[in-house]
């Protein structure tokens, strides 16, 4: 299967980005045609793997934000993947992983605490924008959306009031190797010791 796989950056600092790469060579290693849309590649490549540079700004945040949003759709379609994965903010694509909540609710509680930064929240042109963009986005612009966590799930059911059905929870996957309670007694002494704790 032709995959595309969508975020601003390619690289390995973030959560997100850590699971793109993860993603797309997984994908890659069960024998699928992994193509990747991204405004920035920051870090090497993996073989078999094809990229794809998607035009735009990188200042301000909301003209990258709308670049991205707006051209990266535009250059996948040119390339006739069978599905588009988002793991950024598209008006359109298959599915979109969403990293955590919504956006929409991630405002209404930091307005809770009110003063500036309340109407800062409300009136910033990035912030409206990403509503804009994640209301198209989960309402009608993805097939599927893919949460990290039941709560996720809940808050975009919640904020744009769509069909349970709509969305299925994957959790993050660990490393078992990195997180393993047989290197607690030698790595977490060390770490204990370097941290003074």
């Amino acid at each position: 299967m032709k995959v595309a796989l969508a975020h601003k950056r390619f690289d390995l600092r973030g959560g997100t980005e850590r699971v793109f790469f993860r993603t797309a060579t997984g994908l890659r290693d069960r024998g699928h045609d992994i193509h990747l849309f991204c405004q920035k590649f920051c870090i090497p490549l993996p073989a078999g793997i094809t990229p794809h540079r998607v035009p735009g700004v990188s200042r301000p945040r909301t003209g990258r934000l709308l670049s991205f949003g707006i051209f990266a759709p535009l250059t996948i379609s040119r390339a006739d993947c069978d599905v588009v994965l988002s793991f950024d903010r598209l008006i359109k694509q298959d599915l979109f992983r969403s990293g955590g909540g919504p956006h929409k609710t991630f405002i209404e509680k930091m307005q809770r605490n009110g003063g500036w930064k309340s109407l800062w929240y409300r009136v910033s042109p990035y912030h409206r924008l990403a509503l804009s963009i994640e209301r198209r986005q989960i309402t009608s612009g993805s097939r599927r959306i893919v949460a990290v966590c039941e709560q996720s799930k809940r808050e975009m059911i919640q904020a744009y009031g769509i069909l349970e059905k709509k969305i299925v929870v994957i959790l993050n996957g660990v490393d078992h190797e990195k997180f393993n309670p047989s290197r607690r007694h030698d790595v977490g002494q060390r770490m204990r010791r370097e941290l003074g704790i």
